[in-house]
């Protein structure tokens, strides 16, 4: 994977529906609320942005940083699957069911893996020497090694954790124009991520004189998708998203993205307007409904293996 820093990386009852019927009934409702003309619709200016334009996510001093090799995954499956011409539809309705049809599945895998991940946490016993998956799941979610073991594990178990599909799935379609951006089409980077070392991604066509920033590229559709979680998971800025996720995880048992959108004031220089845009997508789309039973399947799923 191409050396990267992520500056803008900145993360109800179970339905008794199947995933693919609740997708499925999610994206029927979607067709109805999509009538409306494109040009009215919440999420068309972030279209317009996401084209060739990735605006600054974290304060100046940050773009400063040391760029970083961003871990894998320990549990990461990579995937060869070509990513879908999206630009190809010309009927708005079909491409938003094809682009969340493809996004979902991507989603599901990387919190599957998030999961593999917490699960190895929990097991962890802080008596003795932290094992290679430990280590590399420190260094990964930027833990501190100057803590004890028992405040890594703790620390840990927050940050390892689920990201709701419907806060993937708005971020994605907001920052990648629903997948037809130049980012998304050569470099597979569907939420704009930046990197700092030359040649490490695509040069923005509109980028300021003196900046050194391109736009990370990744070696499939999958690892733009771990990543962004990694980074929500990880990154200082997203430290209010985390703890509002674990007030939710306490209080009912998984997270929403209309309630996480609230930490995202650093993913944009827009900051509370990118906010209200990211919840109108998940409203307007009716993909807030996703959230309960992707999650409540994953989990069930982690047990079972």
């Amino acid at each position: 994977m191409s050396p990267q820093t992520t500056l803008r990386i900145i993360t109800r009852p179970f339905l008794p529906l199947s995933l693919f019927a609740t997708l499925a009934l999610l994206l029927s409702g979607c067709e109805q609320a999509t009538e409306t003309p494109a040009s009215q619709s919440p999420e068309t200016q972030a279209q317009a942005q996401a084209q060739d334009k990735p605006t600054p996510a974290l304060p100046t001093a940050e773009v400063k940083t040391k760029p970083v090799q961003a871990a894998k995954s320990p549990v990461h499956a990579s995937t060869s699957s070509t990513l879908p011409n999206f630009a190809s539809y010309t009927d708005v309705k079909q491409k938003k069911k094809a682009f969340f049809s493809y996004m979902l599945n991507l989603v599901k895998r990387a919190n599957a893996n998030v999961l593999k991940e917490r699960t190895a946490v929990k097991q962890w016993d802080t008596s003795k020497a932290a094992n290679s998956t430990i280590s590399a799941l420190v260094e990964k979610y930027r833990v501190e090694d100057t803590l004890s073991a028992t405040e890594q594990k703790a620390l840990l178990l927050k940050r390892v954790q689920v990201i709701p599909p419907s806060l993937v799935l708005a971020q994605g379609a907001n920052e990648s124009a629903w997948g037809t951006s130049r980012f998304a089409r050569q470099g597979n980077n569907f939420f704009g991520q930046w990197c700092f070392s030359k040649g490490c991604g695509i040069v923005p066509s509109q980028r300021n004189d003196g900046a050194a920033h391109e736009v990370a590229k990744f070696d499939d559709p999958l690892e733009s998708v771990e990543s962004y979680i990694r980074n929500l998971n990880s990154h200082p800025t997203y430290r209010k998203l985390r703890d509002l996720r674990s007030t939710e995880m306490a209080k009912q048992g998984y997270p929403t993205g209309i309630n996480l959108a609230a930490g995202l004031e650093g993913y944009s220089e827009r900051g509370h307007e990118y906010i209200k845009e990211i919840r109108s997508m998940i409203r307007f789309n009716k993909l807030d409904q996703l959230d309960p039973g992707v999650l409540a399947d994953l989990k069930a799923k982690t047990q079972e293996g």
